[in-house]
């Protein structure tokens, strides 16, 4: 038995993706969300599809991805993003849920070196020792 409910879920995964949808950066987010977005009598679902109309995003996984036959499993982009080259595809099953394989034009950022220069602690308290004593 889960603590949370689906409504708190869904208030704050709203919070959430109003803190995202606003950067200008792209947005793909791939998840199982336990959702049943494939049933259009759930209730759950037509919320949570309705919340992502409302912030214009789109969930790009159409077949089950569940051995349940339930669409659990999401990758969800902005709607007019184009980062996806083709549509997910269903692999097969690693467990009770199936893998998704997706090509996306993201790639990974360059790395970035950093010199940082340091000194130990105790060779600074070293000299300030051998400093202190000297006679004068």
């Amino acid at each position: 038995q889960h603590k949370f409910t689906i409504s708190t879920f869904l208030s704050e995964f709203s919070e959430f993706l109003e803190s995202v949808i606003t950067t200008p950066h792209r947005l793909l987010i791939g998840a199982d969300f336990n959702i049943h977005v494939n049933d259009p009598n759930n209730s759950d679902a037509k919320s949570f599809g309705d919340m992502l109309d409302d912030m214009d995003l789109k969930n790009h996984v159409s077949v089950p991805t569940h051995t349940s036959g339930h669409t659990l499993d999401l990758l969800i982009t902005r709607s007019n993003d184009s980062i996806l080259l083709q549509e997910p595809e269903r692999k097969y099953f690693i467990s009770d849920h199936a893998f998704i394989k997706v090509a996306t034009i993201l790639s990974k950022p360059d790395v970035t070196l950093k010199n940082i220069t340091y000194r130990k602690t105790k060779d600074i308290r070293g000299a300030f020792k051998k400093f202190q004593d000297k006679p004068s």
